[in-house]
């Protein structure tokens, strides 16, 4: 019983870590790629469905390695 817990915890552990580096690595790329910064309001304003879709093109990614 408690290596079958053990096992659940560490897959979502580790497809957790899949998602949370994805996101880091989405964010790195968008910030690096994009005029994030509005320079009349000093604020970042990405577009939506283009943070949608490579969020989930990120997540698809890491999914596919484990």
């Amino acid at each position: 019983m408690t290596a079958v817990i053990a096992g659940v915890l560490g897959f979502t552990g580790i497809a957790g870590a899949a998602t949370s580096i994805a996101k880091i690595l989405f964010f790195s790329v968008y910030l690096a790629t994009h005029r994030a910064f509005d320079s009349r309001a000093g604020l970042i304003i990405p577009s939506y469905a283009q943070m949608r879709r490579l969020a989930n093109l990120a997540v698809s990614i890491g999914a596919r390695r484990y």
